[in-house]
Formats: structure tokens, C-alpha cells, sequence
């Protein structure tokens, strides 16, 4: 996490903070075209107001050294409880002219234009502070709504996402020597009679290293005293850049969830509602999608079978664990939301089916239609269905009506608790929503996540999804309450770990 913060002064913003005033603070969350990278760590004292710089980068274009962006309207995500967005600024070299802003209760909209370009370019400056009394921190993350420039395709609207980022509580900052809370002249001064062996005692210098050169001398001092009298820094430093002492850590997701891990412990494991740590239910690597009975006593999930991929179930407990199916292939099981039937496909054709929750009475709900996904509707009359469009089935006559039509969907689909909305997946890896309406002709991007999320729920509590960490595992993360909710960590897997497919109960 230091090391992060320390990557992060070479972005800082400078004269912030004036002698004998609370600090403030300069760091940055990067908004990514065509690669995704670790989130970053913003260290921030409770209280104090800091900038926190948008940036964009394209690191994984470097034969072509940059992307410009030129108009963008970006919603910034964040917990209201415990922090608080005060505005955006323009920057001289990014998107100077800012058209429109719009602060609500954890969530922030800002739409501006300029010409922000380079492998690593400033975009916006956003003013924030952490709440008082904030004795960790929060993430925060921003959605790209449009965002239009050129690349190396040429010009029109940019495709791209942020990783989190974590606003954490600080105590100290880089120049703060004699642990007043600010840089100022007194800093400096102690720091220049040390560098020329004067005796001081009682002070922090290692927190004097400005330049980070691993040394606390006079350059230092000298920045210390540019820094409180409000003059220009030319030099690469980090003055008044919060050290992070707690970051957010995880949080209870408040209604059970299942989901696979993979690695050495791999298997199907439970998060109970009020825990943070995690419990195997299965020890198989191979046991994969699962989903829980709305009784949350019992899982049915893919399984390894002899030559194809079965329907297993098991207790919670992990007690009892039966295969329900044999011979062909047959994937992504999930529970009726009244607990009595299980829908899942079967290959090598891809039909939906149904069974009881013995493997018994299956039967057949669209035998004319293949489809990549099976998911029950809140009221257990219809499933959902998707392939190259999106369909729902009445189980118990085989009619089915059409939702989108020519639309590229992945799985999963997942109905919302009010019955009123669909959530899916598309081949650019966002999240989009759509009405739960017939002939829909309009869906919305919810989410900036890249192509390799695998698996989201959408539940009572938020929506649980599983999204890179920093070291590039997979882990949970949830948006409590919904979509514009605070985003949340649920799992911090070991690094040779993933934690993907995560359910929640399937309950109306």
C-alpha cells in the first residue's frame, strides 16, 4: 500500500496545504482504457479537505504512446457515510472546461471537455474529504458514461473502466517532521539542521524524505520551505501526501453467499451473512456455479462427472453431496426460488430443463432453442434465457416472448428482488440492465468492469460480483444496495487464489 502511495507523488497536488492549516492532500485514481491495474491507495486525515486526480492511462498500448480524451461524462461512486464529494476542478492539460456537476448522496456526476492525452495524463481533479470520525476508509470507484477522443483506431466514443480506489484514514503525512499534522517552515527548519548536523531530537525525519531518495537533507528542507510559502515544486516529491495507517477492510455481505474458489483449496464456499470469513462447503477444485435454495440449506452446482459435467447437490454443511445427473453434459444448475425444482442446461444442444431437487421428473422447456444461460425469474413462473438475444419461458406452457433481440449476451442473467429489471453481461465485459419488458429497445451500462468478471448475483443486499484484486486474483466485491450503491470488499484470497460465481440465496 506504501508503495503505491510513493508511485502516486509524482501526481500530487501541490501548495494544498498553507502553515497552520489543516492539510490537504493530492493523489489519484486512474481511469484505464484497454487494461486494467491495481487500484490505489489515498491516504487522507479525517476531516481535512484533499484533491484526489482523475487520471487516464493506456498501458497496454505502447507502441502507441497515447490516448486523448476530449469530452467525458464520468459518475463517481463512493460511501456517503463516510466520505464526501465537495466538487471537481478542470486541469491545465486535461479537461479544462467543466460543463456540469452533480453531487447526490454516494454518487457524483461531472461532465467537461478539453484535451487530456499521454500513457499517464491528468483528466479531473475531484475534492473530497473523509468524514470526521472516519476511522478506516472507503472505496470508491467511477463509471465511464461517455467518454469520446481518438486512439490508434482513430476518433469517436472510448470504451474503458477504474479500478477501485481506496480513500484511507492517515494520521501523518510526507514532511511532516515534528508530527503537527502539516508541512510548514518549522519542518523545514528541523529538517535543514539536521542535514547539517545540528543536534534534534524528538522528530520523525524519516517522514522528511520528499524526494524519495531514500535521504532527508537540505534539497528537502528547501522543498519543505517552497511548499508552506505557497512557491512552485518543480522537483518529483511527495509534501502533504497522506500516509495510509487503515484502509477499508472487508465487510459482511448481510445475506449468505455461495461461490467458487479456485487453487489449491478449491472448492464451493459459503460467506455467511455476518462473516467475513469465508467456509468450504466442498473441497472438489472442480465443483463450479453454484446456487442456494432459498431455505439456505442446500447447494446444487457443476460438478466433475466421468466424461462431461454434471449437477451435484450438497447440504450447507457439506454433508450429503449427491450427483443428480449422468451420461451427456449437463451445467449451470439453479434453484426455483420456491426450492421444489432446479433449472439447468443440457448439452450438446444446449436445452433448458427442469428436475426436482432429487434429479427426477426432468423435463424439457424449450426444445427448439439453444441457450448459453438459465436463470429463474423472482416469481418462479418463467426462467430466463439468453444466447444471441434475450427471452423469457413460461415453464409450465413453453411460451416464450422476447426481451432484446440481437444482442451478444453471456451469463449470467439475474432477475433484480423487485422483479422490474433484468442484469446481464455483454461480450465487452460490462454489466447492463434492461426493463423486464417485452420488445425492450433500450439497455444500460451499469458497471465499467472488464471482460474477465466472472460471475455477478443481484440480490436483497446489493449486487455481489468477482473482480480483479490488486495482485490480479479474483475476489468478491458488492454494491450495497444496488447498482449506484458504496462499493465493498467481501473476499481477500490467498494470491494464488480466485473467488468467482458467487450466489445469493434463490429467493424471491
Amino acid at each position: 500500500m506504501k508503495r503505491a502511495l510513493v508511485a502516486l507523488a509524482v501526481v500530487a497536488g501541490l501548495g494544498l496545504a498553507a502553515a497552520g492549516s489543516a492539510w490537504a492532500q493530492g493523489a489519484s485514481v486512474t481511469f484505464y482504457f484497454g487494461a486494467s491495474s491495481s487500484d490505489t491507495a489515498i491516504g487522507m486525515a479525517p476531516g481535512a479537505e484533499g484533491t484526489i486526480q482523475i487520471r487516464v492511462s493506456n498501458p497496454s498500448y505502447d507502441y502507441y504512446p497515447y490516448w486523448r480524451v476530449q469530452r467525458a461524462r464520468l459518475t463517481v461512486h463512493f460511501d456517503p457515510t463516510k466520505v464526501e464529494v465537495l466538487g471537481f476542478a478542470g486541469e491545465s492539460y486535461g479537461l479544462y472546461q467543466i460543463e456540469n456537476v452533480t453531487i447526490g448522496s454516494g454518487v457524483a456526476t461531472v461532465a467537461a471537455y478539453g484535451d487530456a492525452y499521454g500513457t499517464d495524463a491528468p483528466v479531473l481533479g475531484m475534492r473530497a474529504r473523509l468524514l470526521a470520525g472516519a476511522s478506516d476508509g472507503a472505496y470508491l470507484w467511477i463509471q465511464p458514461d461517455t467518454v469520446t477522443g481518438n486512439s490508434y483506431s482513430g476518433s469517436g466514443p472510448l470504451t474503458g473502466w477504474s479500478t477501485p480506489g481506496e480513500v484511507c484514514h492517515a494520521t501523518q503525512v510526507w514532511g511532516d517532521v515534528d508530527g503537527s499534522g502539516g508541512v510548514d517552515s518549522r519542518d523545514a527548519l528541523i529538517t535543514l539542521s539536521a542535514a547539517v548536523g545540528l543536534p534534534v531530537s524528538g522528530f520523525n525525519l524519516e517522514m522528511g524524505d520528499a524526494d524519495q531518495d531514500g535521504l532527508t537533507n537540505s534539497r528537502d528542507a528547501l522543498m519543505m520551505l517552497s511548499y508552506a510559502i505557497d512557491l512552485p515544486i518543480y522537483q518529483v516529491n511527495r509534501l502533504g501526501i497522506g500516509i495510509p495507517d487503515a484502509c477499508p477492510g472487508l465487510t459482511a455481505p448481510g445475506e449468505i453467499v455461495v461461490f467458487k474458489r479456485s487453487g489449491s483449496t478449491g472448492g464451493i464456499y459459503r460467506l455467511d451473512a455476518a462473516s467475513t470469513t469465508p467456509v468450504a462447503v466442498t473441497t472438489n477444485a472442480g465443483d463450479d456455479y453454484p446456487s442456494l435454495n432459498a431455505a439456505g440449506t442446500s447447494v446444487v452446482f457443476q460438478c466433475p462427472g466421468v466424461s462431461y459435467a454434471q449437477v451435484c447437490k450438497v447440504n450447507l454443511d457439506g454433508s450429503n453431496r449427491l450427483m443428480l445427473t449422468d451420461t451427456v453434459a449437463h451445467t449451470n444448475p439453479e434453484w426455483s426460488p420456491d426450492g421444489t425444482r432446479i433449472a439447468f442446461i443440457q448439452d450438446p444442444f444446449g436445452y433448458a430443463y427442469l428436475m426436482d431437487p432429487l434429479g427426477s421428473s426432468r423435463t424439457s422447456v424449450n426444445p427448439q432453442t439453444a441457450t448459453a444461460e438459465v436463470s429463474w425469474t423472482r416469481d418462479g413462473t418463467r426462467l430466463l434465457m439468453s444466447g444471441d438475444a434475450l427471452w423469457t419461458t413460461w415453464v409450465d406452457s413453453a411460451r416464450s416472448d422476447t426481451i432484446l433481440s440481437y444482442v451478444s449476451i453471456l451469463p449470467p442473467l439475474r432477475h433484480s428482488p423487485d422483479g422490474g429489471t433484468v442484469a446481464f453481461k455483454m461480450s465487452d465485459g460490462n454489466l447492463w440492465t434492461v426493463p423486464f419488458t417485452v420488445g425492450a429497445t433500450s439497455y444500460t451500462r451499469r458497471t465499467p468492469f472488464p471482460t474477465y468478471l466472472i460471475g455477478f448475483d443481484w440480490g436483497p443486499g446489493g449486487v455481489v460480483f468477482a473482480m480483479p484484486a490488486r495482485d490480479g486474483t479474483q475476489s468478491l466485491w458488492m454494491l450495497q444496495g444496488g447498482f449506484d450503491g458504496p462499493l465493498v470488499r467481501l473476499t481477500k484470497p490467498a494470491p494464488t487464489e480466485s473467488d468467482e460465481n458467487p450466489a445469493f440465496r434463490r429467493n424471491p
